[in-house]
Order: structure tokens, then C-alpha cells, then sequence
């Protein structure tokens, strides 16, 4: 039994995770780094679609540019923003010609310096108490005394 409890709170942990960036049905993985900072920082965009590339950059849900990129779909792109870029950003980048294999990834230019913690993720509170029941259910279950053969 305890092995059980150990291997799903273990999983309850590792779903509760928030994921950096995610693939359309058919693109590559897509990862921005770093997920905030203030202005000045330069964020890098990543990601492989397998062929030439558009990308396409929104600043709080709008189209500011957009970049066609010849070679193999191998994506490094870098974003330097300045004061006055505040905001939620998000980067997609799509195979020309094929708009649905796409990989998009997000960020956030914040007004002040980065000096809180990063935020928890997408789902907001719901992955913090994911994985504080599951450690708080891994601790109790590692501490607690064992039978041995049956004797007490």
C-alpha cells in the first residue's frame, strides 16, 4: 500500500507541473526563455517545425510582426524588448505553406523588475495545492511506522 500511495503522489507531483510551451498536432516543441522578465531582457524563442518557418510575434493578442525564415525549421529567435513592451506575449511559429503544424510559446514583459517568484502556471492555485497534497501525502506515508510480519 505505501508503495502505492509513494508512486501516485510521485505522479500527482509530475502532472501538477507547468509545461514551458506546447506542439499543434503536427509542429515542434516550442520553448521561450526566460518565461518573464522586465524590459531590456531578451527572450529566445526555440523550436524545430522540420522546414522553412514563419513566426509570428503578438503583443497582448495582436500581430507585430511577422518573419519568414528559410532553412530547415531549426528556430532560435531572439526578442529584445525595450520600455513599453509591458505585457503578454506570444511567439508561433508555423511551416510555410502549412499554417496548421505549429509551435507556440508564451511570455511576459512586467513593469517592474523581476524580483517576485516566476508565476505557478496556467492553471493558476490548482497546480501549488497538486503538488503540496502530494508532498504533504508522500511525507506522511514515508514517516509513519511500519508493521513488520504482522506484529505490532
Amino acid at each position: 500500500m505505501t508503495r502505492i500511495v509513494v508512486i501516485a503522489s510521485l505522479a500527482l507531483m509530475v502532472l501538477a507541473l507547468p509545461q514551458a510551451g506546447y506542439a499543434d498536432h503536427c509542429g515542434g516543441i516550442a520553448t521561450v526563455e526566460p518565461a518573464s522578465g522586465p524590459p531590456g531582457t531578451t527572450f529566445i524563442f526555440r523550436t524545430n517545425q522540420g522546414g522553412p518557418t514563419n513566426v509570428y510575434l503578438y503583443h497582448d493578442g495582436t500581430l507585430v510582426r511577422t518573419d519568414t525564415l528559410e532553412g530547415d525549421g531549426s528556430v532560435t529567435y531572439r526578442i529584445h524588448t525595450e520600455a513599453g513592451d509591458e505585457g503578454r506575449w506570444r511567439v508561433r511559429a508555423a511551416v510555410q505553406g502549412q499554417e496548421g503544424c505549429a509551435g507556440t510559446a508564451r511570455f511576459r514583459v512586467t513593469s517592474l523588475p523581476d524580483t517576485a517568484s516566476p508565476p505557478i502556471g496556467p492553471g493558476g492555485w490548482t497546480e501549488a495545492v497538486a503538488l503540496l497534497a502530494g508532498a504533504i501525502s508522500l511525507a506522511w506515508t514515508l514517516r509513519r511506522p511500519r508493521a513488520r510480519h504482522g506484529l505490532t
